[in-house]
């Protein structure tokens, strides 16, 4: 008798656990409706869950940025790290301390940088976004008139054709003489990711008898043996964090077409990998 009566104790007290799990399951209470929305409406709230400080980065300059504790990201604003008479403002950036009561108050009168508003909570002038004139194009220089608030692209000589500084045609590309030199690179590669960072708006070109090699910023990419035409495939691997990859054709010996990529590899994981079409003009 004492057995069958501890077997039903038993089953009871697990019957017990297994509907506590299952309304916790359900919403960390009762099942009832209520409960449920307030635990989506948490989930949606949520801080960004992160592994290590790189899963946090939020692009902003002036703050801190972190994985705490609970691997949850933290942001922390610094004013420090802006610009004097500017503080940082978490989800904006450096911001000026302006006192203000409404956008017109902030009004810098230049377009090209964007039309300023006013957080009227905190009574603080906030930064506009700055039109962007850069079309991609090597062969025009790209500006913003602030008199007409638009973009202005002037022809800038380095490209008709690939014409030579007399308006002479460029000769066609020798792989023994004009991989070398240094070429404008248009639109200009860049990203801003810890190990993975980098930019640049020109590269160098290097042949030897063995090897192709290109400067860009901080790396030196290379093809092994030489190329012997107008094609070229360099790269270079950094680490176990990316590949650089730049891979394009001479139309003549001026000017290149081509594509640049960055892939990340496990220690630069939470870096975005890139790619983008380029273009070359000689410039010495």
């Amino acid at each position: 008798m004492r057995d069958s009566l501890r077997f039903v104790v038993l089953c009871c007290s697990v019957g017990t656990l297994l509907a506590a799990c299952g309304n916790a399951r359900r919403g960390g209470g009762t099942a009832d409706a209520g409960g449920t929305d307030g635990a989506s409406d948490a989930r949606a709230d949520a801080p960004a869950f992160c592994r290590a400080d790189g899963d946090c980065d939020d692009g902003l300059d002036c703050t801190v940025d972190r994985c705490g504790v609970g691997n949850v990201c933290r942001n922390e604003p610094i004013d420090a790290l802006c610009p004097d008479g500017q503080r940082c403002l978490q989800g904006v950036g450096c911001a000026a301390r302006t006192r203000c009561e409404r956008d017109a108050d902030c009004d810098d009168g230049d377009p090209c940088n964007g039309a300023e508003t006013c957080a009227v909570d905190v009574g603080t002038c906030l930064p506009g976004t700055p039109l962007v004139c850069d079309d991609g194009d090597p062969c025009t220089d790209d500006s913003c008139d602030p008199g007409r608030g638009a973009c202005r692209y002037e022809p800038n000589g380095r490209c008709d054709g690939g014409a030579g500084d007399g308006g002479e045609p460029a000769p066609p590309f020798d792989p023994t003489m004009h991989y070398a030199g240094t070429f404008l690179v248009a639109p200009a590669p860049s990203l801003g990711c810890g190990m993975a960072s980098y930019g640049f708006g020109s590269v160098r070109f290097e042949r030897t008898a063995d090897a192709l090699r290109v400067y860009a910023d901080w790396m030196t990419l290379e093809q092994r043996p030489a190329p012997e035409g107008p094609d070229f495939d360099v790269s270079y691997v950094n680490g176990s964090c990316s590949t650089m990859r730049l891979r394009g054709t001479f139309s003549n010996a001026n000017e290149f077409s081509g594509r640049w990529t960055a892939t990340m590899a496990a220690g630069c994981s939470a870096c975005p990998n890139q790619a983008q079409d380029v273009a070359g003009v000689r410039t010495e």
